[in-house]
């Protein structure tokens, strides 16, 4: 079982204290798949990837998956969302803060 998932284009996760297990993903669909089978008690990432965006112009960032966690969290009382979410980057912190901390409320609640 996975238990920990970076999401990061350039970094490696070893030269980070606390993730060096972690699986290293480049993109946020990979990220997505792992959050997706239920596999992940631990995620962090970064703001910008550095990819391009998709075919209807939505960028392919961090802030995606937080997105996509925060979604299916609301929607979806069986899903449990990562015990751990963390983002490492540093700039543009806030918006994926925010997703964070609403998920994390949203699990709560439950």
């Amino acid at each position: 079982m996975i238990t920990k998932v970076w999401l990061d284009d350039e970094r490696d996760p070893k030269g980070h204290k606390g993730w060096e297990d972690a699986v290293w993903v480049t993109t946020p669909e990979e990220a997505i798949e792992l959050l997706d089978a239920g596999v992940v008690e631990a995620l962090s990432v970064d703001t910008d990837l550095g990819l391009p965006d998709d075919d209807q112009g939505t960028p392919r960032d961090g802030y995606r998956v937080a997105c996509w966690l925060e979604d299916r969290v609301a929607n979806d009382d069986d899903f449990l969302a990562p015990d751990i979410l963390n983002v490492h980057a540093a700039f543009s912190r806030s918006k994926i803060e925010g997703a964070f901390k609403n998920i994390r409320r949203m699990m709560n609640s439950r």
